[in-house]
């Protein structure tokens, strides 16, 4: 992956094996997206955050700046190491990417209307990359309470 770096940010909490199948992941990711898109240059940080991460999938991604998404997983949640086998990994990069794109150009958006526009694009690229419909991971429970 010459356009993109990927760093572990603390890496002495993640198992080297599971370090080496996150990279993988990310790399197989970025061949995808290749196909759909021209990947932008991007640093791809990997850390470990317990308790900072979507809990049915134990990883969150965050796009920082165009050139910059954070991947944070939760060693303590036994959902990332099945998640790293069915695809979960490479639909949350796929998803991250059109970010930092939308960043690199008219940003992600200041009103609730260009949001929609931004997840929107990255919820397409993320499908393409899967091959089938959207699949949203999020539960009504995460959007409204009671």
């Amino acid at each position: 992956m010459p356009d993109w770096t990927v760093q572990c940010l603390g890496a002495e909490q993640l198992e080297r094996a599971l370090r080496d199948i996150v990279e993988a992941k990310i790399a197989a990711a970025r061949q995808v997206i290749a196909q759909l898109v021209a990947p932008p240059v991007l640093d791809v940080k990997v850390q470990v955050f317990p308790g900072h991460v979507i809990p049915e999938i134990g990883m969150v991604g965050k796009a920082c700046h165009k050139g910059m998404f954070v991947l944070s997983l939760d060693a303590g949640n036994p959902n990332p190491a099945r998640c790293l086998l069915d695809g979960t990994l490479r639909r949350q990069v796929a998803h991250e990417v059109p970010h930092c794109l939308r960043m690199a150009g008219p940003g992600y958006g200041r009103t609730f209307g260009e949001a929609l526009v931004s997840e929107g694009l990255a919820g397409r690229l993320r499908a393409r990359s899967r091959k089938s419909f959207l699949v949203l991971f999020f539960k009504k429970e995460h959007f409204f309470s009671g």
